[in-house]
Formats: C-alpha cells, structure tokens, sequence
C-alpha cells in the first residue's frame, strides 16, 4: 500500500500529469465515486431487484 502512494505522489509531482489532476480532478473524482457505486449495485444484485420489483408494479 505504501508503495502505491508513494507512485501516486511521484506521479502527481510531474509536471504534466499534476496540471491536468488540477484541472480536472473534480470530474474524476466524480467518475471514479458513480463508478464505484455502479459496481456496487450491480455486484451485489441491487439493480435485478430493483428492475423485477419494478416489473411487478408495472403489471398491476
């Protein structure tokens, strides 16, 4: 785990890479963050549920 920060810090310290985290880390923050959430709906099954308990209703 250290070793992974310690990459992202130097990553981070290049010139390139460092203007463009600044620009736009506020979308990729967000990317990652609804990502995230996809993949943990979908794994654990959420989004079956949700789409069977809809399918339910509609047939009422």
């Amino acid at each position: 785990m250290t070793l992974f920060c310690y990459l992202g810090y130097l990553l981070s310290k290049t010139p390139t890479i460092g203007h463009i985290l600044e620009n736009w880390s506020r979308y990729m923050t967000a990317v990652v963050y609804i990502g995230l959430g996809s993949y943990i709906l979908w794994a654990n099954g959420t989004l079956t549920h949700i789409s069977v308990t809809m399918t339910v209703l509609i047939s009422y």
